[in-house]
């Protein structure tokens, strides 16, 4: 609470406090102010009911934030879900795309070395392939480049 100038602003006189009606009277001139400290005054029971009120907000909103907590993080898990299973399918396509690289002596010079070029390359620059069948990848496909190269 701030102080407060207890002297009649009319008057001057000392001015005496009402703690009943929270007020400042002036016994000379019978002047009048209300002090207000800020505060709210309950009665017992009511100040009960309004303890249990703010118990239960305060519940529901912790109640509120784990379940909006809870579907984030089922959110989560569901995308990470879907990415994994795409990222599989993504590494499955290479690897069978490599384990095909030797047939592709059966292509004419241009369609071998395309279909290596373009593996290799896919396989390397795609972030979704995993290292191990970047790997594979590469290593069926750069030699049948070499071989279609050098032995037509």
């Amino acid at each position: 609470m701030d102080k407060m100038d207890l002297t009649c602003p009319q008057c001057g006189a000392a001015m005496a406090y009402d703690q009943a009606q929270r007020l400042l009277r002036c016994p000379h001139c019978g002047q009048q102010t209300l002090v207000d400290d800020g505060r709210v005054q309950v009665d017992g029971d009511s100040f009960l009911e309004a303890g249990y009120r703010f118990e239960q907000g305060r519940m529901m909103a912790q109640r509120e934030a784990a379940e909006e907590a809870r579907r984030q993080e089922l959110a989560r898990q569901a995308a990470a879900a879907r990415e994994l299973k795409q990222l599989r399918r993504w590494n499955t396509l290479c690897l069978v795309l490599s384990f095909l690289m030797p047939f592709t002596m059966f292509l004419p010079k241009w369609a071998a070395l395309a279909a290596a070029a373009v593996l290799a390359g896919w396989a390397v620059a795609d972030r979704r392939i995993a290292g191990t069948a970047k790997v594979i990848a590469c290593c069926f496909a750069l030699p049948v480049i070499a071989w279609r190269l050098i032995f037509g």
